[in-house]
């Protein structure tokens, strides 16, 4: 599935893989600072959460796996800190590279 989803956003933002919204190298300081924030939300989120946790077994499986509400943390801040990392390192990306197609 996410793969066809992959498929599906490169057709749809062909048209503007060539437009740059900007070009410049000082870019580079916010696209390093969201890159710098994502991976560290990355390395909190893998001490703070099983690795069944991360990929949601409990979820999916419920009756194999303890179902328990974390409170601390990131998770005690932000529901999905792992989207979070996801939007900051593409954030960083579009900043770095001012690609209208990582924008849309």
């Amino acid at each position: 599935m996410w793969v066809g989803v992959w498929v599906v956003a490169g057709f749809l933002t062909r048209p503007w893989r060539d437009v740059l919204l900007h070009v410049t190298a000082w870019s580079w300081l916010p696209a390093l600072a969201c890159f710098a924030a994502g991976v560290g939300i990355y390395a909190r989120v893998r001490s703070d959460l099983s690795a069944s946790q991360i990929v949601g077994r409990p979820e999916l499986e419920p009756e194999r796996h303890e179902q328990r509400l974390v409170r601390s943390g990131l998770r005690g801040r932000m529901r999905h800190p792992l989207y979070v990392a996801h939007a900051l390192n593409t954030l960083g990306m579009a900043l770095a590279t001012g690609s209208m197609a990582i924008y849309a």
